[in-house]
């Protein structure tokens, strides 16, 4: 996980060198600064994110395998959200108020 990190660092420090760099030079371009200060914004995002959710998103992996990006797309399933297994086919029932099985027939 600190690897990550360092590199989330590394990545806001040259983006941030790239841009201060193209302000030293000669003919400077509205566009191409915008899309600089972008990217430092995005990599100061990113790397804000990974302090935060990092290890969250680390043990998602460890645990599935999966490398999700996004502290959104897991942290929005929530067991309290589901009702009960159902009795027959034993998954959970989509709302804790729900009557009846959406997967089973009956």
């Amino acid at each position: 996980m600190d690897v990550e990190l360092e590199l989330f660092r590394a990545a806001c420090t040259v983006a941030q060198a790239n841009l201060e760099s193209y302000r030293e030079s000669t003919a400077p371009s509205q566009n191409r600064e915008w899309e600089l200060e972008m990217e430092v914004e995005v990599a100061r995002r990113e790397f804000w994110s990974w302090q935060h959710s990092g290890p969250m998103l680390w043990e998602y992996r460890r645990i599935t395998g999966f490398r999700e990006t996004n502290p959104n797309a897991v942290a929005h399933h929530v067991v309290s959200m589901y009702g009960p297994p159902c009795k027959a086919c034993g998954k959970p029932l989509r709302t804790p108020r729900a009557k009846f099985c959406a997967a089973c027939p009956d």
